[in-house]
């Protein structure tokens, strides 16, 4: 019965061990966290700030980022997952700092790996102007009422900007030494709301620091070294000097408000003024121009383009132009039309065979002496009062016309003949000379009266002139 049992017992055994492996279930296998994907990081860098952004990182639930310096953190944070940038101040100076951002993972997610970023910020700004010339620095400084607002002894570049004027010139050469002269404009570029320049005798041979300072509206670089000029930014010009300077070329046509223009003793060789469309005056005396262009000037009033080489002028249209100076060149001929208004006309030392000024009605004062002028009619200039025509070839001068005349030269004239004052009036001060070189000359019609008194006494030693009063 004993042995029984036992294997009973042990058959049970095997039975229940049989049945628990044929009905148990297998566990699943266990999973690994996903990584959250590294966050790219873009940044911007100013003296004293880095800025930076971050693309969204899909599952994350926030944000960590920090800025090093070495091994020092300036700054760290972690932030929700809807932001998505940063700024950072950092103190002025050149620096070297890592910038890292990772993605916070959370659950079935875990933190992303660092994206790490390399960033230098700039060197700082300076704040005061670095002017090359000691003297102009000096000069500038020397300026009342001063311009160094803060008297720290530097000229800031916002103290600059407030300036609007600028008055280093010398009225005389003899003023200007080698110890209040500067030559180097270098740091003016920073001066961009000075309206009115003057830089006259000084030492400059460089003008590209004030080409670009748009306000101006007078300029004054007379008396320096200076060969070229470049306009194109200087729109706002009124006044423009640029006397005893070699400047050989001059575009204006980016000038259009150009009142009055100074370019005496230059290089130029040729211009044209008619760009200039409020131009009231212009001086170009003593250069080398060959060709000159002034068509279309309603407000020029004044012309000067004396001891040049012209041998080509063009003037026309000029409605206000009352003075033309243009003696002193190679002209052979010259067109006087669309001057409506010139009373002044100066065409000495030339080489004219010819000329014509009867569309000049207001016309009071002529002189062209020393030319080669055949003949000469002035009846339609009835203003005339002042003429000289000295060494001319002609033969007779005819101011029957010209009941203002005041003032006749005309002497050394060997081919002149026959003078005419005889026009109804003569004026206590006239005078008249018209005997001195003209050994051609026969007969003087005058005014009977004081001037037939006046003509008979100046050729007292000349017999063989007629002076009548028919």
């Amino acid at each position: 019965m004993k042995r029984i049992k036992w294997f009973s017992f042990v058959l049970a055994a095997i039975a229940f061990v049989g049945c628990s492996d044929d009905n148990a279930e297998t566990p699943p296998p266990a999973t690994e966290p996903v990584v959250l994907t590294t966050p790219k990081v873009t940044f911007t860098v100013t003296e004293t700030s880095v800025a930076f952004s971050w693309e969204a990182v899909e599952h994350a639930s926030g944000y960590e980022y920090r800025l090093q310096k070495a091994s020092e953190t300036v700054k760290e944070a972690k932030v929700d997952a809807e932001t998505l940038q940063a700024l950072v101040d950092v103190p002025k100076g050149s620096e070297i700092y890592i910038l890292k951002v990772r993605a916070l993972g959370t659950g079935d997610y875990t933190d992303s790996e660092w994206s790490r970023n390399t960033v230098l910020t700039p060197e700082p700004k300076p704040t005061n102007i670095e002017f090359a010339d000691a003297v102009l620095e000096k000069y500038l400084l020397s300026m009342q009422p001063s311009i160094d607002l803060d008297g720290d002894g530097k000229i800031s570049f916002e103290e600059a900007a407030a300036v609007t004027e600028i008055d280093a010139g010398y009225e005389y050469a003899e003023d200007a030494t080698a110890d209040n002269t500067f030559s180097n404009l270098s740091g003016l570029e920073y001066f961009t709301s000075l309206e009115r320049l003057n830089l006259k005798y000084h030492r400059v041979s460089d003008a590209t620091p004030i080409e670009g300072l748009a306000s101006l509206t007078s300029l004054n670089l007379g008396e320096n070294q200076i060969t070229k000029l470049d306009l194109s930014k200087l729109a706002n010009l009124t006044d423009l000097r640029l006397y005893g300077t070699g400047v050989s070329t001059l575009d204006l046509s980016k000038t259009p408000l150009l009142k009055s223009l100074y370019l005496q003793r230059t290089a130029l060789t040729e211009i044209d003024l008619s760009p200039l469309t409020d131009l009231e005056e212009a001086y170009i005396n003593e250069a080398k121009l060959t060709k000159l262009r002034a068509v279309g000037l309603k407000g020029l009033t004044r012309l000067d383009a004396v001891k040049n080489a012209l041998t080509t002028v063009e003037i026309g249209k000029c409605d206000e132009l009352s003075q033309l100076h243009l003696d002193n060149n190679r002209l052979t001929a010259i067109e006087l039309k669309g001057l409506p208004k010139l009373m002044i006309l100066n065409l000495y030392a030339n080489s004219l065979t010819a000329l014509d000024t009867s569309n000049l009605p207001f016309l009071m004062q002529l002189s062209v002496f020393e030319n080669q002028i055949a003949s000469v009619d002035f009846s339609a200039n009835p203003a005339l009062r002042n003429v000289y025509l000295t060494q001319n070839p002609l033969t007779k001068i005819d101011l029957s016309a010209n009941e203002n005349i005041m003032l006749l030269e005309a002497v050394n004239m060997s081919n002149l003949e026959e003078i005419n004052l005889k026009n109804g009036y003569c004026d206590d001060w006239a005078e008249y000379y018209i005997v001195e070189g003209n050994p051609a000359l026969k007969k003087v019609i005058v005014d009977p009266g004081y001037e037939f008194e006046l003509v008979t006494t100046l050729f007292k030693n000349r017999p063989d002139v007629s002076i009548v009063t028919e």
